[in-house]
């Protein structure tokens, strides 16, 4: 099921294929960050008309832990950077690191996340869990705990669970990521200014 819910967030496609946008993962021959990432393209792709270059909207690169090699620190070096994680759990038995199954379910004011990876940023993070039966999935989000009040009121209409079908659920949790990691972004760039490389050279 992990399996297809990642092809479902994106296409499968070769690290040494991302010359324009590789997420910060290493393209070279190395493979230093693994041999495949998970990407997403917006449909509405388009040319130029004269280089032949093809252009779409938005692009999304999947940091995907279990596509990349073993070693925490090449792992946490990606991850760790990231405003949104998505935790597809497959086995509630299997969580560790002190997370249990109320603390994913429950709570949900938003002020009670369990931190998945240490660092500085993942401020919200996206549960995924199948449900027993039928062929629905439990989708929870949750944003850090211990936010300043200006993040935290800005991220938490993003707080809640939904139940979901399994034939909708990678598009569901692509979008809300998105809408989440765009909500962050605005909100740190209102509050550290612009730090984006392009408004940079404005």
């Amino acid at each position: 099921e992990f399996i297809e819910f990642c092809g479902g967030l994106g296409t499968y496609v070769p690290t040494r294929h991302l010359k324009h946008f590789s997420g910060g993962l290493d393209t070279s021959s190395y493979h230093a960050d693994g041999t495949f990432a998970i990407s997403w393209i917006d449909e509405n792709i388009y040319s130029d008309g004269h280089t032949g270059h093809l252009f779409s909207h938005s692009m999304v690169l999947f940091h995907t832990v279990p596509l990349m090699p073993s070693g925490i620190n090449n792992r946490k070096r990606h991850v760790g950077n990231d405003n949104v994680h998505i935790v597809y759990v497959e086995d509630v038995n299997s969580l560790g690191s002190g997370i249990s199954i109320h603390d994913i379910t429950e709570g949900n004011t938003g002020d009670k996340q369990v931190s998945v990876v240490s660092g500085e940023f993942g401020f919200v993070t996206i549960f995924v869990l199948p449900l027993i039966e039928g062929n629905m999935m439990n989708v929870t989000v949750k944003i850090r705990s211990r936010l300043d009040t200006k993040i935290s009121s800005a991220l938490c209409h993003l707080v809640g669970t939904s139940i979901v079908s399994k034939s909708n659920i990678s598009t569901f949790v692509r979008q809300l990521a998105m809408r989440a990691d765009l909500a962050c972004r605005s909100t740190l760039q209102d509050r550290l200014g612009n730090f984006s490389n392009w408004q940079e050279r404005l």
